[in-house]
């Protein structure tokens, strides 16, 4: 009986020590949890802010790497486990749905009467999802799922190549019709020999932006819309939008790059590529040679000029078309020497990125009846993020009070899908140029607040607003940092 007591005692005094012992391994083990549960939110914000495609895929393989290594360790913890699938699947989810997007974009609603650009186009946009698919493989999909995905792409591309052969022979009687008329022209200018070699001397000038079209995804198709805010620029070795930049043999846009292909028919030169997710056709009309129905469909606008220089740029997803009209040309020599004044804007865009904010003091206002008052190193707004919410920027620091704590700096709030706390926004502001403005960013989770600077003569991405005048505009947004509406820009009052 007496050795029955000492076993029990011995048994409870073991069960209790090694209770003990994991309750002290979790203790220790708890501050190294938090930092990975951190490690693999941080991650997981890298890769929905990352931008570019390849480098966003290679942030899911690294996650996924991170996740199978884990797992076969001998100390795991199931919040962590949980923590990667949780991210891995958001991930994988964010893009699929962009190749999902991108599938339904590239839809032709009537496929008889879509002119042989457009579905030459979204044959493109095709083969761009096509690759994508066979590099993410079995990393996004399961084999079933990336199967059945594969099958209806190829079966939509076929469809189109289809329509494409079907029209084969009367294209080639336009195309010799064309031809003739290029020939009967003594002084067509565009030099397309020089133009595959990367040389635009033959392209020089002034170039304005006549109409653009696009698919806004509301049943209508492809709508054409007079005038434009693009500035189209172009020198000896390179062509740009503001956006896209052509230069020899490839264009890059969104700082990723791919290689053209060219192709001459009908008088017409034409490039084919794809840069990342998106395809780009460029077209290089020279004066007399008309853009026919066929190529751009039964409605495109009268106010095109056929007997101009004509350069055209089309992207895929929206089908987004810009043209552009030589309103004049000149030579190198011209160019050089010419005065430039269109290039002089009182706003002063070089100051402004040093936190130099005199070249725009004095009060500005909106269409909402926001203000902003300006002094030579500060910029108070009546609201700063579009949302009425107040602030100010100092030299390059951003202060938003709605979000701060009492001393002063940022709430921490939770995003997505993630129970860690990440700062309401970032206070240090990073500068960048684009389409001849500034836009200074402040990172805020889910989004951008951007304060942006457009001096007179630029548009950015506004589609309606006051050229001839200086503009800001201060919004926090998902989209471009210009993309607004007209009664969101700022202009000065005094």
């Amino acid at each position: 009986m007496k050795n029955k007591k000492i076993v029990w005692v011995i048994a409870i005094i073991v069960i209790l020590g090694g209770a003990f012992y994991i309750y002290n391994q979790k203790q220790d083990n708890g501050p190294k949890i938090e930092e990975q549960l951190k490690g693999i939110d941080k991650e997981a914000v890298a890769f929905e802010n990352e931008k570019n495609e390849s480098k966003q895929f290679k942030e899911l393989e690294k996650l996924i790497k991170e996740s199978d290594e884990y797992k076969k360790g001998t100390e795991t913890n199931k919040k962590v486990i949980k923590r990667y699938d949780d991210s891995i699947y958001q991930a994988r989810k964010l893009l699929k749905d962009k190749n999902e997007t991108t599938f339904e974009e590239s839809k032709i609603t009537n496929l008889s009467k879509a002119s042989t650009r457009n579905i030459t186009m979204k044959v493109n946009s095709l083969k761009v999802l096509s690759k994508r698919l066979e590099i993410q493989d079995v990393i996004v999909y399961d084999k079933k799922e990336l199967n059945n995905f594969k099958s209806k792409v190829t079966t939509l591309k076929k469809s189109y190549d289809k329509q494409l052969n079907k029209s084969d022979s009367e294209s080639d009687q336009k195309s010799e019709s064309a031809a003739t008329k290029v020939n009967e022209q003594p002084d067509q200018t565009m030099d397309f020999s020089k133009i595959k070699q990367g040389d635009y001397t033959s392209l020089l000038g002034n170039w304005k932006e006549v109409a653009t079209s696009a698919n806004h995804h509301d049943g209508a198709g492809d709508k054409w819309s007079v005038g434009g805010t693009h500035q189209l620029t172009v020198s000896k070795n390179q062509i740009s939008d503001g956006f896209m930049k052509f230069s020899g043999e490839h264009i890059t846009a969104n700082d990723q790059t791919g290689s053209v292909a060219f192709k001459e028919e009908g008088g017409v030169l034409t490039t084919n590529s794809s840069v990342g997710a998106t395809a780009y056709n460029l077209s290089f009309y020279p004066k007399g040679i008309e853009m026919t129905e066929s190529d751009w469909g039964p409605d495109v606008p009268t106010v095109i000029d056929n007997s101009k220089d004509r350069f055209i740029i089309r992207s895929s997803g929206s089908n987004y078309v810009q043209v552009f009209e030589r309103i004049n040309s000149s030579s190198i020599d011209e160019q050089n020497t010419s005065g430039r004044s269109n290039d002089i804007s009182e706003m002063n865009t070089k100051q402004i990125q040093e936190g130099d904010y005199s070249s725009i003091k004095g009060e500005w206002k909106n269409g909402r009846g926001k203000k902003i008052s300006v002094t030579t190193d500060i910029m108070k707004f009546t609201d700063i993020t579009g949302v009425n919410q107040g602030g100010s920027v100092e030299g390059l620091k951003i202060d938003i009070p709605e979000m701060n704590l009492p001393d002063g700096t940022p709430k921490l709030t939770t995003y997505g899908f993630s129970d860690v706390k990440v700062k309401s926004y970032d206070q240090q502001l990073k500068v960048s140029e684009s389409k001849g403005g500034l836009s200074m960013a402040s990172r805020i989770p889910g989004s951008v607040e951007y304060v942006s600077f457009l001096p007179k003569g630029t548009m950015g991405d506004l589609q309606e607003g006051n050229r001839n005048q200086d503009k800001i505009i201060a919004v926090m947004t998902q989209n471009n940092a210009t993309s607004v509406q007209k009664s969101e820009v700022y202009y000065r009052v005094d």
